[in-house]
């Protein structure tokens, strides 16, 4: 989940054409996605890399033009941990395993294949007990993270069995469903010699109209509606959380599914997620607005966002450049962008220290050093994995109990 300055170049269009790092923003298309909003410049079309020219990479309508590739034997990545992995996915375990956390286990996980490639598609999945409508949280993991991490370094696990969610006095507890990421390999240098990669939720290839493309955007749309076609889940309150990567992907899921709904005819209430950025920047280091979405959506979509003071998804525009981090991973930047020009009114934003104190300015360069910018991603403001005993899951959770459709 760590985010790290992965910067390559790839042929298109004649040139090359820079793609994104590992927790890179992502952009909504036109292809049904949403409505547009604000324009942004240049329309997409016209623009040399738009994907309907030979070669093209990426352009301003669908951020790459297809899908990360799987990795696998004859391309083998290697994640953020060092770790080679060979194979396209790996199912989770659903269980606690990291020593300190409370003890849960939820295996086997739910598995299915996805409907369009056949490629095994798993999340872990906890039910309360007992009779009555409950909300949904659906988790979105970080790069090289997996769905256990909903166990091993956040307490939502534990909350979800009695946590008041529904606001008007239902039953206690949430359905809390973790989905697991696909082993992708990273754009990294050209295609053909890429080597980095991971298990992460694509939000780079942003096909998001009502039957998407985006293999994580299908599976995130079928979980969602074969969970509540199960029943015991109120459809009014259908929530996504996210940590890094995770946490564009769940935003940019989240923008799209508020208005548009899955096939099964579900929408997203709200979101609340950690550590992320802009999901309509351009995406990579140097990119600029090459391939930004050039008609930002104006969406009333409740965002609960959460980041630290030093984060190496970046706090702002001077961390960003001294930790040579994508475009999009500058939350300040973020925060201002959506509450100002995309004109959204329900957005509580939470500046956190490494102690999780509350802070309104971000840390100078001078003190945020890339060993502490990556050990604050790396902690879910809990109050566990930082030390501090300041848990922000309560607030994170009040603010969606608080939103409904």
């Amino acid at each position: 989940m760590v985010a790290l300055a992965w910067t390559g170049l790839a042929l298109g269009c004649g040139r090359p054409v820079e793609l994104p790092g590992p927790d890179g923003g992502s952009k909504v298309p036109k292809d049904g996605g949403m409505d547009a909003g604000v324009d942004a410049g240049t329309d997409a079309g016209s623009m040399p890399e738009a994907c309907a020219a030979p070669g093209a990479v990426c352009d301003g309508r669908t951020g790459l033009c297809s899908t990360l590739p799987a990795c696998s034997s004859a391309k083998p990545c290697t994640d953020l941990t060092g770790r080679t992995v060979t194979t396209a996915f790996t199912a989770p375990r659903c269980r606690t395993l990291a020593p300190g956390r409370p003890s849960f286990n939820d295996s086997p996980p739910r598995t299915w294949s996805d409907s369009v490639t056949g490629e095994d598609r798993a999340a872990c999945v906890f039910r309360p007990p007992g009779a009555g409508l409950r909300p949904l949280v659906l988790y979105f993991h970080g790069w090289s993270g997996t769905a256990d991490v909903i166990y091993n370094s956040t307490l939502l696990r534990q909350k979800a069995a009695t946590f008041p969610m529904n606001g008007d006095g239902g039953v206690n507890g949430f359905v809390l469903a973790s989905d697991q990421g696909r082993n992708l390999l990273m754009p990294v240098g050209e295609v053909a010699s890429q080597t980095g990669g991971g298990t992460a939720h694509d939000a780079y290839f942003r096909s998001t109209g009502a039957l998407s493309t985006n293999p994580d955007f299908r599976n995130a749309d079928r979980l969602i509606d074969e969970l509540v076609a199960a029943g015991g889940i109120d459809p009014g309150r259908i929530y996504v959380m996210g940590w890094s990567n995770g946490a564009f992907f769940a935003q940019l899921y989240a923008f799209s599914r508020h208005v548009i709904a899955t096939p099964g005819g579900n929408r997203v209430a709200a979101a609340a997620v950690y550590s992320g950025g802009d999901p309509f920047a351009g995406i990579g280091v140097d990119d600029g607005t090459r391939c930004a979405f050039k008609s930002v959506p104006m969406l009333q979509l409740p965002v609960f966002f959460v980041h630290r003071d030093c984060d190496s998804a970046t706090c702002d525009e001077a961390q960003r450049v001294a930790l040579g981090r994508p475009v999009s991973n500058n939350a300040t930047a973020w925060m201002a962008r959506l509450t100002g020009e995309l004109g959204d009114g329900d957005v509580t934003h939470v500046m956190l220290d490494a102690a999780a104190q509350p802070r309104t300015s971000c840390a100078p360069t001078s003190s945020c050093t890339s060993d502490l910018a990556g050990s604050n991603h790396l902690n879910w403001p809990d109050g566990v994995g930082d030390g501090s005993g300041r848990d922000w899951e309560p607030a994170m959770l009040e603010f969606l109990r608080a939103r409904h459709l």
